[in-house]
């Protein structure tokens, strides 16, 4: 008699085989959560706990029967992984950053007719029955008699339902294709060039995932900063409120500034003693002791170097009642300008602590790969830096005292 056995293949996204299995590694910050859930077979054992033998055994052999079960438990599974995917999802010490689901597709064509020519990055494949979008990572070179070639896509939002099986076999040997199954937009170097090609999806994409720490966040009012890690931005979001307060809004910006190593000075002008002076004692300003005199007052044709941050003529807001952060001039994120005669000559010297600079066209040495330096602009600038700066004067206008005025400024500016 014939032993019948019968597996799901399912066009849902590729689940691990077990609960211990890791969905994502970390990168780029990104913190991980497994999700907790039962297999297939742990509802199958189930079943055999609870199910009578005499019942059970016949429908595995002989059979048919089982298979129905066998159904019932990868249903079950699934709904399981879902849960813990919530649990993931729901809680801010096990959310986690977004990131999209990423996987190799194949590029072919029928022949060699066409010749060479370069698929570009950002060009888009499709898994038409879904409708779900993927972009080419990296420029992909066909060479005059190359068929076909194996590329990296990603998908275009990050969440796990742009997750998709691969090439699967079924029971019976029948290999199912992957559902990444059209070239939607395909950017070509010279345009248009091969007009046959293909793509079919060869394994998993896989590893996507919400950005479910940052909906917490701002379910409280709180974004995450330009490069904040999973584990401090999850920090603050954890922190009760805590505003209004002089020592609150060190707090805050201690959370976001110290990790990174920039220092700052925090200014409270009614403390400080920010207002003019007039008629000021011979010597006074020049004194190195400064004598009695304050430094922070304002004089006319002021000699002191800045920084320290002094001599700013207050006005009736920031008199009576201001807050002033000092921020130094923080090296650049990724900087798009330039400047003639740059004395910077290799891609370390354009590094910094924070990202890169631009190398100016006229001099960059012909040893250095043009994909390595960073392409500079006429009147560009550091966008990555400035939205830097303008986090942290929106966190100070949502957590200063009503009534206060708070402003950032830049050191020798």
């Amino acid at each position: 008699m014939a032993t019948f056995s019968y597996t799901v293949i399912s066009s849902l996204p590729p689940a691990p085989t077990s609960s211990s299995d890791p969905i994502l590694t970390p990168e780029d910050g990104l913190s991980v959560c497994i999700p907790q859930f039962k297999t297939q077979q742990d509802f199958l054992d189930l079943i055999d706990r609870l199910v009578p033998y005499e019942y059970v055994e016949p429908l595995k052999s002989p059979g048919p029967g089982y298979e129905i079960l066998q159904m019932f438990a990868k249903v079950f599974e699934r709904v399981s992984f879902a849960v813990g995917r919530t649990e993931c999802q729901g809680f801010v010490t096990l959310a986690h950053g977004g990131y999209k689901s990423r996987g190799e597709v194949e590029f072919y064509r029928p022949n060699s007719i066409k010749g060479a020519f370069t698929l570009l990055a950002g060009s888009i494949v499709r898994a038409r029955k879904t409708n779900r979008e993927y972009v080419l990572l990296n420029d992909l070179a066909f060479g005059a008699l190359d068929l076909q070639k194996i590329a990296e896509v990603q998908a275009k939002q990050a969440d796990f339902q742009f997750d998709v099986r691969g090439i699967v076999t079924d029971i019976n040997g029948n290999f199912l294709e992957g559902e990444v199954d059209e070239l939607r937009l395909p950017l070509m170097e010279p345009p248009f060039a091969e007009p046959g090609l293909l793509v079919r999806q060869t394994t998993d994409i896989d590893r996507g995932q919400p950005g479910s720490l940052d909906q917490l966040g701002l379910d409280r009012s709180i974004k995450r900063f330009v490069g904040e890690p999973d584990d401090e931005y999850r920090v603050r979001v954890q922190q009760f409120p805590d505003t209004v307060s002089p020592n609150a809004l060190v707090r805050q910006l201690n959370s976001m500034l110290l990790p990174l190593g920039i220092s700052y000075d925090f200014i409270e002008t009614w403390e400080n003693d920010y207002c003019g002076c007039w008629d000021a004692p011979a010597g006074a300003i020049t004194n190195a002791v400064w004598g009695t005199f304050n430094p922070t007052q304002f004089v006319f044709d002021d000699p002191r170097a800045d920084p320290p941050f002094h001599n700013r003529w207050m006005g009736p807001d920031d008199h009576i009642g201001g807050i002033i952060v000092v921020l130094p001039s923080v090296p650049a994120f990724e900087d798009l300008g330039f400047v003639m005669d740059d004395p910077a000559v290799t891609v370390a010297d354009h590094e910094t602590v924070f990202g890169r600079r631009a190398h100016s066209a006229y001099n960059i040495p012909d040893t250095i790969d043009s994909e390595l330096a960073l392409q500079s602009a006429y009147d560009a600038a550091d966008i990555a830096r400035d939205a830097f700066y303008l986090q942290i004067y929106d966190l100070l206008q949502k957590i200063k005292p009503a009534g206060v005025f708070a402003t950032l400024e830049l050191e020798g500016q």
